[in-house]
């Protein structure tokens, strides 16, 4: 199975934006850059990602990158999300992760990290789908085993009724033979 390894970068530091596009490009990644909400918006409506990577620290006014992956999952909602962050912003970076299941990195970090984050990443979700599509497949069992279980009683019902029958055609039959025997016994006397 091919994995999406779309990627979309938004930070308002052109110089990270090019570091990271290049060091995630030489991996095999296909990266899209935005270098504000706007415009990673934009791509997020016309493009389809598989990650995420969004800078905590948007200078945009009344706007995290919290927020901005917020939006990003309106539109997409399956994308995974990481959100890169300084020291001075861990504690919010930690509550996004608790709150909207974001993972984080701090900055400064090697592109191999951002990969290793991403992979461990795509697994949990593949998880978590697999956990569902079991999930679906239990709950279609449970109703195939309710329907086996009706269509048994129906058959014991049925199984008790040709018991019943049978057993008052042996005494139907024995009662004929013994009112044979009778009407024959009467005949020679």
């Amino acid at each position: 199975m091919s994995v999406n390894k779309s990627i979309l970068i938004v930070d308002d530091d052109f110089n990270i934006l090019e570091m990271i596009g290049e060091g995630l490009g030489e991996q095999g990644y296909q990266v899209q850059v935005a270098a504000n909400p706007d415009d990673a918006l934009r791509k997020v409506r016309e493009h389809d990602f598989r990650f995420a990577l969004l800078d905590f620290d948007l200078n945009t006014p009344g706007m995290t990158g919290v927020d901005l992956a917020q939006k990003i999952r309106f539109y997409q909602a399956d994308i995974i999300v990481m959100i890169m962050t300084g020291y001075q912003n861990i504690k919010y970076a930690v509550d996004a992760m608790r709150n909207f299941k974001f993972d984080y990195l701090i900055k400064p970090f090697r592109i191999d990290q951002v990969i290793s984050a991403f992979e461990r990443s795509l697994r949990e979700y593949e998880l978590l789908e697999e956990n569902k599509m079991l999930y679906r497949k239990i709950l279609a069992l449970e109703e195939e085993i309710t329907h086996l279980r009706e269509i048994i009683e129906e058959k014991k019902s049925t199984a008790v009724s040709m018991r019943t029958i049978s057993q008052a055609s042996k005494k139907l039959i024995a009662n004929t033979k013994a009112a044979d025997v009778y009407k024959k016994q009467q005949v020679m006397e």
